[in-house]
């Protein structure tokens, strides 16, 4: 249990991480440097995401192999993004919710745990007890859990 608290604590860590190099990067776009967000960079994936990142500065080199496992939206700067955009989801998410591996062994979704974050900042760490307690159950893809992209793929891949 002590490892799993760890584990989830690590991946909130590593959102927050995500996000804020995300948002700074954004900022720093908007006024004529830095890195636009996803769906503007031209990343096919979310791993060349993170080296535009590393690249501009937002995020150290020895980042990169705690972050392995980041799967970032594949937002725009056009995109009118609510507090409850997804923004950032961990692999186990990605995993579960997009490509229906819940039942997978290197899935930590299905009863250890994912976290997504989302455009207003809050990290939430789901789960499948969590998910029933909270009604959502059954969910299938990612979509019931906050706004999307309008394009695809919604999110870019490992």
């Amino acid at each position: 249990m002590a490892y799993e608290r760890g584990r989830l604590v690590k991946e909130v860590s590593d959102a927050k991480q995500v996000y804020l190099a995300m948002q700074d990067a954004q900022l720093d776009a908007a006024n004529g440097a830095g890195i636009p967000l996803p769906a503007d960079s031209g990343a096919k994936t979310s791993a060349e995401y993170v080296a535009l990142l590393v690249k501009g500065g937002y995020l150290q080199p020895s980042d990169v192999h705690n972050l392995a496992d980041v799967c970032v939206a594949n937002i725009s700067k056009d995109d009118r993004l609510s507090a409850n955009a997804v923004i950032y989801v961990s692999r186990s998410c990605y995993d579960a919710l997009v490509l229906g591996k819940d039942d997978d062994a290197k899935s930590w979704f299905g009863t250890k745990g994912g976290v997504i974050a989302h455009e207003g900042g809050d990290v939430e760490v789901l789960n499948t007890s969590l998910m029933v307690k909270c009604g959502l159950a059954g969910f299938t893809t990612i979509a019931g859990l906050g706004q999307l992209p309008p394009r695809t793929p919604a999110l870019l891949p490992p």
